[in-house]
């Protein structure tokens, strides 16, 4: 038991130290970690909600609209007619000088991980994904029962 504790506090602090380089990445490319998700999450799904990209990264509401009406009111980012009856649903895209902003950023993260994730072992961050994945979907089932 003690073991496994032990295990959770470091794998909790990992996770959270790979948070940390994330957001010193984004900075060395003259962004913060929000907007890095967001440019991230549009420039691959080419359209998404605000909800989309709450749920998928849970970062706060508030937060990731204020990154979206920033990338608005600059031209990155295009509001398309919204999903649901009530229009509230706002579907995303990026504009051309998004994408512009968007592309080289993106690729150039995609590269970079590409380049650290093939000096692991072969299998090994499949391995964690699965794993983390479980550990999550047990943490939530069991926080619903509670």
């Amino acid at each position: 038991m003690k073991n496994n504790q032990q295990q959770l506090t470091q794998l909790s602090r990992l996770t959270y130290q790979t948070e940390q380089l994330y957001r010193l990445w984004a900075r060395q490319q003259g962004i913060n970690f929000h907007q890095l998700i967001t440019l991230y999450e549009l420039y691959n799904q080419k359209q998404c909600t605000q909800k989309e990209i709450i749920r998928i990264w849970r970062i706060p509401k508030q937060t990731l609209h204020t990154v979206c009406d920033h990338f608005i009111k600059a031209g990155i980012i295009a509001v398309l007619p919204g999903r649901s009856a009530d229009q509230r649903e706002r579907l995303m895209t990026l504009t051309t000088a998004g994408q512009k902003l968007a592309q080289p950023i993106v690729t150039k993260l995609i590269t970079f991980e590409d380049q650290l994730t093939n000096q692991l072992v072969p299998g090994s961050l499949q391995q964690a994904v699965e794993t983390m994945s479980k550990f999550n979907h047990l943490f939530t089932e069991t926080l619903k029962k509670n």
